[in-house]
């Protein structure tokens, strides 16, 4: 893969999602701004794999299959924004999009005997979050 240039944007969550952890429009701002930025690589905060049992806290983003519609709407509009905006500058393609998938683990939202928590006991931090 080449990309346009070697400008990228690094993950950084925004805990703007929704209650329903799809992106708002604040989300999608962001993310479009960074393609307006002219980054070769956009890579995508944290993204939960699961609504309850995995995500660190309530406005966190998570991808779904109800979700999913608008995750592929915000990809397609950045693909867009980013190639837009390179061929402004003279460059060809568009930015590299990276999503970064997560699971919270010990510091997930909601506890429960059916969704493990970690898969290494790390004593001090078990005690700090009151983790048995």
């Amino acid at each position: 893969m080449t990309f346009p240039n070697r400008i990228a944007i690094q993950p950084m969550e925004g805990a703007d999602a929704d209650i329903m952890g799809s992106p708002t429009d604040q989300t999608k701002s962001r993310y479009l701004g960074y393609a307006e930025g002219c980054a070769g690589i956009i890579w995508f905060e944290a993204c939960s794999i699961g609504f309850h049992q995995s995500r660190t806290h309530n406005k966190m983003l998570v991808i779904n299959e109800e979700n999913l519609p608008e995750f592929k709407i915000l990809v397609a509009d950045v693909k867009r924004r980013s190639e837009d905006t390179l061929s402004e500058i003279g460059l060809e393609g568009k930015a590299a999009l990276i999503i970064q998938l997560s699971h919270a683990g010990r510091y997930r939202v909601e506890r429960s005997p059916a969704s493990p928590a970690m898969a290494y006991r790390f004593p001090v931090l078990d005690e700090a979050f009151g983790i048995t």
